[in-house]
């Protein structure tokens, strides 16, 4: 039997995941599956019904919280690519890379390529480099500095998410 005082995820990775994919028809039951599982205990958490819809908008209300580009970063980090949520957040950190006084100069189409990379898409910086028109080490170079800023940013990013998980006992290592 599942202890209350226990949060319902073991990490904020694993509740950000949970609320970007809850579907409340999802975990709907059938009157007969409710029927077989009388007198069974479940080791479930729960997350069925109105408690996984409270739970998911719960998760999502803390993400909400975050700065654009931190909000973007972990949905890039968090969702399929090519989907529609990785498709807008991957568009909102470009934008957030190309306006950084740092990167403001560098080839906006490198900086889509390396910030698509980051988050998932399968590219080598040769690829990226033929696709740019530049020097494959001077797009390696400029990549890593690229993915730099991108690391900083998701830590800060799930730092300040995790942070915000803890009032609501989300997670299970508090």
């Amino acid at each position: 039997m599942r202890n209350f005082d226990e949060g319902v995820f073991r990490n904020a990775r694993e509740a950000l995941v949970f609320a970007l994919n809850y579907r409340g028809e999802q975990f709907a039951k059938s009157t007969l599956a409710v029927m077989a599982q009388e007198g069974s205990i479940g080791s479930g958490r729960g997350l069925h019904g109105l408690d996984g819809a409270a739970t998911a908008a719960i998760v999502k209300a803390k993400l909400e919280r975050l700065t654009e580009p931190g909000l973007a970063a972990l949905i890039a980090s968090c969702s399929l690519p090519g989907t529609d949520a990785w498709s807008a957040a991957i568009e909102e950190m470009q934008r957030f890379v190309c306006n950084s006084p740092t990167f403001a100069t560098m080839h906006a189409e490198l900086v889509e390529l390396c910030v698509r990379k980051h988050f998932g898409e399968r590219k080598t910086f040769s690829e990226i480099a033929d696709a740019v028109g530049m020097d494959r080490v001077t797009a390696n170079r400029k990549g890593l500095l690229i993915k730099a800023e991108l690391d900083r940013l998701q830590a800060e990013a799930w730092s300040d998410f995790d942070e915000s998980l803890r009032p609501a006992l989300i997670r299970e290592d508090y």
